[in-house]
């Protein structure tokens, strides 16, 4: 019995060590934001100068991306550990049809890289395209801001964002629960002073 214990912990950790992260530009989304700002920065971004206006959580740079120079990076990180989730690109177009054009670039070079991936197209107002995989998801989609199209591009581990949603839920439900029993408290001293 210890014996079958052992080996189910064994198994565990090695599934733990063995998963795989999404890549951004072939850098897992995985580690501090230190060190995905530091391998980014050797394939050529910057910080962004409105990185100084962006809180805890995130984090702005601007490089060539896809053949786009000025492109927007946000790092997004768990602001207690500074744990990578998520990547996001954001370049901007001042027509929507460069904007689709290069919306439907991007998903035919993603559906060549990754034949696997299961592809799914959602239309609201514009088209978002999302690209499942065990790592986590690519999300392509038009936002419009003011005169300008964004073209976004989100890449999510789903490792990394599922502990990260977890540790937020969590921290939610104790804010919750802490503002019932103050609610709780508040009436029943409004009850005492009756």
């Amino acid at each position: 019995m210890r014996h079958i214990l052992t080996i189910l912990c064994v198994l565990t950790s090695l599934c733990c060590i063995a998963q795989e992260h999404m890549k951004f530009m072939g850098i897992p989304i995985d580690g501090s934001v230190n060190s995905f700002t530091a391998s980014l920065k050797k394939k050529g971004f910057v910080i962004a100068p409105d990185n100084q206006y962006i809180g805890v959580g995130c984090r702005l740079l601007i490089g060539d991306f896809m053949g786009v120079s000025g492109t927007e990076i946000g790092l997004y990180y768990d602001g207690s550990n500074s744990r990578m989730y998520s990547v996001v690109a954001l370049s901007d177009y001042p027509e929507i049809e460069q904007a689709e054009a290069r919306q439907k670039y991007i998903m035919e070079l993603l559906k060549k890289k990754y034949p696997s991936w299961k592809c799914v197209e959602s239309k609201e107002e514009f088209l978002k395209i999302t690209f499942e995989a065990n790592e986590g998801a690519v999300v392509i989609w038009i936002d419009p801001y003011e005169s300008w199209y964004n073209l976004k591009i989100t890449y999510i581990d789903r490792v990394n964002y599922n502990s990260y949603k977890k540790k937020e839920i969590e921290k939610q439900k104790a804010i919750q629960e802490q503002a019932r029993k103050k609610a709780l408290i508040t009436i029943e001293r409004e009850w005492d002073d009756l």
